[in-house]
């Protein structure tokens, strides 16, 4: 199976058995007042990205650097301020682009059932 948060291009390539296990197997975090949200690995952030926090607060990635072999440094803007935050490669992060690959591979799991 492919991984599902790089590409959901090719879909259509997919039988309904792997989109299901695609949609089962898709990494999510706890968020407070929000519950389970789609992520993705802190290695696969890019910038431009939405990450998303407890109580539904966002920040925008503006810059991702190498902190050491095992970290990242991942500057993001929130509420005009640019902050770092240091977070390991595979610390899973809520992020609204993996919300958008989830519901794309839901989306056409639904089609194809209907």
């Amino acid at each position: 199976m492919t991984n599902t948060n790089s590409s959901t291009a090719n879909l259509t390539d997919l039988t309904i058995d792997e989109l299901k296990t695609a949609l089962r197997s898709f990494p999510n975090t706890h968020l407070q007042s929000i519950g389970a949200y789609a992520a993705m690995k802190a290695e696969e952030l890019r910038v431009g990205d939405t990450m998303v926090w407890n109580w539904g607060g966002t920040s925008e990635v503006v810059k991702i650097e190498r902190a050491s072999k095992c970290f990242l440094r991942i500057h993001e803007k929130s509420d005009g301020k640019v902050y770092q935050r240091r977070v390991k490669l595979g610390r899973l992060v809520a992020c609204e682009r993996a919300l958008a690959s989830y519901r794309t591979i839901k989306a056409e799991l639904q089609s194809r059932n209907s």
